[in-house]
């Protein structure tokens, strides 16, 4: 299988159109906030898929006129993406490493007018990490993705804890019944 491995920092902003013409794609790696970096057919085209770590692109035919688009400057973060020149998609897979890593604790302020969500900490696949809703909270706060609410979250009282597993923490939102609510979380992560 013919492949090519591209990797691309997200600093600055881009619109970087693929030299060539792959079969499909697999996102190796991305450290980036999601929903910044999008995949689309033409400089202007239509979305056809946002990056996120471990997602494959196979329509099972040749991908014409890709181009990469990072909406976002992102200093330190990075995508690197493996193609596929021909047609052998299935086989593309996440390479297996070990990789270092470190314990991450974060606390963030929770409100209840706007979700907000973690920093970006990418977690091996295999780890477990743990939200907590500060002892100190007066009202309960609601763990869920990018649209949560009060009527839709996990709901954790004050002192509740939640296990989790997911690649990127930011992609864990939380908002709360009241205003100067704190979350906590706590995550071996990729050093």
């Amino acid at each position: 299988m013919a492949i090519d491995r591209q990797k691309f920092s997200l600093s600055t902003t881009f619109d970087h159109a693929v030299p060539y013409t792959p079969w499909g794609l697999l996102v190796e790696k991305f450290t980036g906030l999601p929903d910044s970096c999008y995949i689309s057919r033409g400089a202007g085209g239509r979305p056809v898929a946002t990056v996120a770590l471990g997602r494959k692109l196979d329509y099972g035919e040749p991908l014409e006129n890709l181009y990469i688009h990072n909406t976002v400057a992102q200093a330190g973060s990075e995508l690197i993406v493996t193609f596929a020149t021909e047609n052998a998609v299935r086989s593309l897979v996440l390479p297996s490493r070990q990789n270092p890593t470190e314990l991450v604790s974060e606390a963030i302020a929770v409100g209840n007018v706007t979700a907000v969500h973690f920093g970006v900490h990418v977690v091996p696949l295999e780890i477990e990490g743990l939200i907590t809703a500060s002892a100190t909270n007066t009202h309960d706060i609601y763990v869920g993705g990018s649209g949560v609410t009060a009527a839709s979250g996990f709901v954790l009282a004050p002192g509740d804890s939640i296990y989790f597993k997911v690649r990127d923490t930011s992609v864990i939102y939380v908002i709360a019944a009241a205003a100067a609510q704190e979350a906590r979380l706590i995550v071996e992560a990729e050093a």
